[in-house]
């Protein structure tokens, strides 16, 4: 039987999020419409960590180790509308809330409920905790979907899953560590030469 659960938000995080919502305006953003944060219907839920890939240690790109932890995410929901996504800052080790970063509105609001819904469908089974993983140097951002039971050794037991907008080397479907790596090789390969090229070295790629 396979099962998405969601980890325990951080002290504090939602009613930041809350605070921070307050701040914008009722209107129309990126198409969505947002009835402002005193609608009775407002929801702040699905948490999802969020994790940053460090690209400086070379191959290996998927690995847990590579993964920092730098942030909590929220689905924000007025009424039966996904309204915005929602990130929260926190320590190295996601259990600490320092503040709202970004609330988004627009289409990735749809396209990370879909991915969601999606990857879900597509699990191999087992409890597997939502996390999300970005890569911002490639503008990439995917479901980290992590075995709350991980197997001796079971890298490959986690299941990764991009969101739309999907670049030319991925397809819009789940992935395997290893079939990660080997898709993201050559694309983070080439960001990593560019780095070096302008002398800012892998420590400076924006990951």
């Amino acid at each position: 039987m396979s099962k998405l659960i969601l980890s325990t938000a951080p002290a504090g995080a939602v009613e930041m999020v809350r605070a921070d919502l307050k701040n914008i305006a009722p209107g129309e953003y990126g198409g969505t419409r947002f009835e402002g944060a005193h609608a009775k219907t407002l929801d702040v839920g699905l948490h999802h960590r969020v994790y940053e890939l460090d690209l400086s240690g070379g191959p290996g790109y998927s690995k847990a180790e590579n993964c920092i932890a730098n942030g909590s995410g929220f689905l924000v929901r007025s009424g039966g509308d996904m309204v915005a996504v929602a990130y929260v800052g926190t320590d190295a080790h996601g259990k600490k809330a320092l503040g709202v970063k970004e609330i988004t509105f627009g289409p990735f609001v749809g396209n990370f409920t879909s991915a969601v819904r999606d990857a879900e469908e597509a699990l191999p089974g087992g409890e597997h905790e939502l996390r999300l993983l970005r890569i911002s140097g490639l503008s990439l951002d995917l479901l980290w979907l992590a075995p709350k039971h991980r197997r001796h050794g079971g890298e490959q037991d986690d299941c990764f899953w991009p969101v739309n907008p999907v670049p030319e080397y991925l397809e819009y479907r789940r992935y395997t560590a290893d079939d990660l790596n080997a898709a993201l090789a050559p694309a983070c390969r080439e960001l990593l030469k560019t780095a070096a090229r302008s002398g800012a070295g892998p420590d400076a790629v924006e990951c």
